[in-house]
């Protein structure tokens, strides 16, 4: 659609906006922590150690410098137990502990890794990975958008604009692997969507939480030429004892933060990145020491490039900055307790989400144009 031009919009209230957003932003920190433990694996139990053992019996490997623990906010992932040094080996999955297909070249390719799947989840016997895999679906189904309720999917495509801003197909409604597959197995289908990699299902991986940029600090190496271990994980840098240990679920494609909302269930943490193809501009919010917030564009994500922004992309950002206000204020006065169809994790996240998005797009609008209109420049959300 043809936007124009930035004098044909009417510029938003930024500082009230600012005012709004700072001032409900205690509350949402409480329920941002209750979210991340939904969003966090597993709850640690003592399958975790059972997992652990059995991998080791099968001659896997994991790291005596590395601890399966929550933090002080209940998010369950990878800690270093002990100072880690670049380029050491962490983890290792033999193949005997992968679930994976002969049949496939990738595990969205048919629905034979979702056959195996539901067949070792119904095992008389499962396997301690299988006995953690069935608590991860009753953690995880209710978090993706795709699960929502009526309500919740709604609220979720009012802060979209139904599609005006990513995701795209958010609940999946053209993604004919996952109807398909869903005739064999739901739960082995979102298993499959949310906790495997691109040879299978493979235990271990699935602990470590995404963070990207400098946070970002081990890596997955997959090898199918190796007959006896599929997966390596390694340190990517120098960890200091205590560090939580992410790895990056970006690093997969045209992937940014409504994306993995999408996919998994959470609003990441940042820097988060937004990617918008019809404008074919992408960027990056980053946060400083001091806490404040910075956009950088980004020129180029895998092979594919990307403009600089332009003056029509600022009015397009102008445009979505103002109604996604007006949909925050509206989302800040629903009441889950007042919608009994409308759960009130869906609607935490929704509003995260909307707050986070309404936070990007402001900083990017100004990035663009700091002074849009007779010299007045705009001053940053959260400086």
């Amino acid at each position: 659609a043809d936007v124009g031009t930035l004098g044909n919009w009417e510029e938003p209230d930024i500082p009230a906006m600012k005012e709004r957003i700072m001032a409900s932003w205690c509350s949402l920190l409480i329920w941002v922590t209750l979210l991340q433990r939904f969003a966090g694996v597993v709850v640690a139990d003592t399958n975790q150690q059972e997992l652990l053992k059995w991998v080791r019996a099968e001659g896997g490997f994991f790291h005596h410098k590395l601890e399966l623990r929550s933090d002080e906010n209940g998010l369950f992932g990878v800690f270093a137990a002990q100072d880690i040094r670049k380029n050491e080996l962490l983890v290792t999955v033999p193949w005997s502990c992968i679930l994976y297909s002969e049949d496939s070249d990738h595990r969205f390719q048919n629905c034979k890794l979702v056959e195996l799947l539901e067949e070792e989840l119904h095992k008389d016997e499962p396997s301690p990975y299988a006995q953690s895999l069935k608590k991860a679906v009753r953690d995880h189904a209710s978090l993706l958008p795709t699960n929502w309720s009526k309500t919740g999917k709604e609220l979720f495509l009012k802060v979209t604009g139904n599609g005006t801003l990513p995701p795209e197909d958010p609940f999946f409604e053209d993604f004919e692997w996952k109807h398909e597959c869903e005739k064999v197995s739901q739960d082995a289908t979102l298993l499959i969507m949310t906790h495997s990699e691109d040879i299978g299902m493979v235990p271990l991986t699935d602990k470590f939480n995404n963070r990207a940029g400098n946070w970002e600090n081990a890596g997955f190496r997959e090898d199918l030429a190796d007959e006896v271990t599929g997966m390596r994980v390694y340190a990517l840098r120098d960890i200091k004892a205590g560090e939580q240990l992410y790895t990056h679920y970006k690093d997969y494609g045209q992937i940014g933060t409504p994306e993995l909302l999408m996919d998994y269930g959470f609003v990441e943490m940042y820097p988060q990145r937004y990617i918008l193809p019809e404008w074919n501009v992408a960027f990056e919010v980053n946060e400083r020491d001091d806490g404040s917030l910075y956009v950088k564009w980004l020129s180029k994500i895998k092979e594919k490039k990307y403009d600089d922004p332009d003056e029509e992309t600022a009015a397009f950002l102008w445009q979505q900055l103002t109604r996604l206000s007006s949909v925050y204020d509206d989302l800040k006065r629903i009441s889950s307790q007042e919608i009994e169809s409308l759960p009130e994790h869906e609607l935490q996240i929704v509003t995260q989400f909307c707050r986070d998005y309404l936070t990007a797009l402001s900083l990017a609008v100004e990035d663009i144009t700091a002074c849009p209109h007779d010299g007045e420049c705009v001053e940053s959300m959260l400086q």
